[in-house]
């Protein structure tokens, strides 16, 4: 799965109905119960977009909007859904390196607390999941630099503010 579906599709196909919202609700309080059994804090709980665009299963898809409404921290942890799986390869890309550290703070945060093993390699740009999985972070920023990932195989991949790729 690239990430999800067309948002603006699904809401078009009546994705935002009250049984959804109601499913939503339902992991919510779920999730705050747990956690306050557990005394544990949640790190990370989708809005309701973000769980929305998880619950798609079209192969791309392409999540916008203002800043702040969530759409790193979903490809962040959109990234990490398949890290038990041993040979799961998945890259976010931004236009350039320096670009990236919004992407590695949320990273630091959501993955250390989820995979405390987990070691992040800055030279490589590379999360190493306790099962051999791994999250790579890349950058393009000229054409030419599409070259560097010519011929390797990513599970899934993610652009972090696309439209700065024209």
């Amino acid at each position: 799965m690239l990430f999800g579906c067309l948002y603006d599709l699904c809401m078009s196909i009546d994705i935002d109905c009250q049984e959804n919202r109601d499913i939503y609700e339902g992991y919510r309080r779920a999730a705050l119960l747990r956690s306050e059994k557990s005394k544990l804090p949640i790190r990370y709980f989708p809005q309701y977009k973000q769980f929305i665009m998880s619950a798609c299963d079209e192969y791309e898809g392409f999540y916008g909007g203002a800043a702040g409404g969530g759409k790193t921290d979903y490809l962040v942890m959109e990234a990490l859904s398949q890290v038990e799986i041993p040979n799961y390869r998945g890259i976010i890309f931004r236009k350039t390196y320096p670009e990236l550290s919004e992407v590695e703070d949320k990273q630091y945060s959501y993955y250390k607390a989820a995979y405390p093993r987990a070691k992040y390699n800055q030279q490589r740009h590379v999360w190493t999941f306790p099962s051999g999985a791994k999250i790579y972070n890349g950058s393009m920023q000229h054409t030419k630099d599409r070259i560097k990932y010519q011929g390797r195989q990513f599970d899934f991949v993610g652009f972090d503010e696309l439209t700065h790729f024209t």
